[in-house]
């Protein structure tokens, strides 16, 4: 009897420890894909993912604007730092994709992993009042509400831009700038991402090179577009596959309104991130979006 007690209770030791400490990736480095960077197996779903676990990168901690980055490569882990690291700064990368609403994220972390984030884009947000949280996140409820009705493989009239956009402005105020100055802005992100990849459907190259801009601002590299040049700070950003996406439409958009020199710096940052989100920089031109993806 004590035996079966006993191996009961290391079945649920080794689940937890599988849970918290587990990392699920893809079996490809395909940048073309919509789903969001390798995260940590507790809150995967889906079946295409891989997992497993990596002892001493599981000993890292997590930051919602981490310094690292996670690739893969067969069952190798790549640990790739998204920016210059201080002698003596911790290296941390994200034990998932974080939540774009701050109370959500926050129920992830004490419910998942038993720790509040206290990274800069937390304890920022930390200060914007409950109230505030509560308005922008209904403000994008509307939004998803409205963009649901209109899918972008069919023909979207321009009443259904003009009130996400009217809608999306409001949400954009509604973000502190005492607050928000010079961090992410998730709440936004997807929003953006609708409006962007719907322009570029209707081959509006302007509005679409102005909100492939808004989501790459929207992941923390705010003024990303400084007298007329390219400039991204990796310090502040979240380095992951929806930049990489928004680089790419705002080099094509630029392409289309005849600015070759913006066309270059887009594709040259695209490079870039490539290179860190897959630990090689090989197979960046097949990994370019087709048309209408």
């Amino acid at each position: 009897m004590i035996f079966h007690i006993h191996a009961h209770y290391s079945s649920f030791l080794v689940e937890a420890i599988r849970l918290r400490n587990g990392f699920s990736y893809y079996s490809d480095r395909q940048l073309s894909s919509s789903s969001t960077a390798p995260k940590k197996s507790i809150n995967s779903s889906e079946k295409e993912l891989c997992a497993g676990i990596w002892a001493r990168a599981s000993l890292l901690n997590h930051s919602c604007i981490a310094n690292c980055a996670r690739s893969f490569i067969g069952d190798v882990m790549i640990l790739r730092a998204t920016c210059d690291i201080p002698v003596g700064t911790e290296l941390t990368h994200q034990y998932t994709s974080p939540e774009a609403s701050f109370t959500a994220r926050q129920d992830v972390f004490s419910g998942n992993w038993k720790f509040e984030c206290e990274c800069a884009l937390c304890a920022a947000e930390r200060q914007s009042p409950s109230a505030k949280h509560e308005q922008r996140l209904e403000l994008v409820k509307q939004i998803r509400a409205t963009a649901t009705k209109h899918p972008q493989d069919q023909r979207i009239p321009d009443f259904a831009f003009r009130n996400i956009e009217r809608l999306l402005a409001e949400a954009e105020g509604l973000h502190e700038r005492s607050v928000y100055a010079s961090i992410p802005r998730l709440l936004l992100v997807h929003p953006t991402i609708w409006l962007t990849t719907a322009h570029r459907a209707k081959r509006n190259f302007s509005k679409t090179a102005k909100y492939a801009l808004e989501i790459i601002r929207n992941f923390g590299f705010v003024d990303p577009l400084r007298d007329g040049k390219l400039c991204l700070n990796y310090e502040e950003g979240i380095v992951n596959r929806e930049v990489f996406n928004a680089l790419q439409y705002a080099m094509e958009a630029f392409g289309g309104l005849g600015r070759g020199e913006l066309q270059k710096q887009c594709e040259r940052e695209a490079r870039k991130l490539f290179g860190i989100i897959t630990g090689d920089c090989e197979g960046f031109e097949e990994a370019i979006l087709g048309d209408g993806e």
